[in-house]
């Protein structure tokens, strides 16, 4: 194995990461509205969403469905 792929591999399981953090920030806002805990939903939806912007390259369909989950515990509240 050469240092160039290396790095590739670090890189991919960095991004990697980072997206499962995302994920489960979704995850704990979309449980949160459920339960009607809505403030603390907002929280965590807003956060996965500065995560998808800053740091990943990601698909316009899993941000717009963070948008839909942050709308949906905004209209709960």
């Amino acid at each position: 194995m050469s240092f160039n792929n290396l790095g590739i591999a670090k890189e991919c399981v960095a991004k990697a990461l980072i997206n499962d953090i995302a994920k489960s920030y979704d995850i704990l806002g979309f449980i949160l509205e459920k339960k009607e805990t809505n403030e603390k939903a907002t929280q965590y939806l807003k956060k996965s969403l500065e995560i998808k912007f800053k740091k990943l390259n990601i698909d316009r369909f899993r941000i717009a469905w963070s948008f839909h989950y942050l709308a949906s515990a905004f209209k709960n509240k």
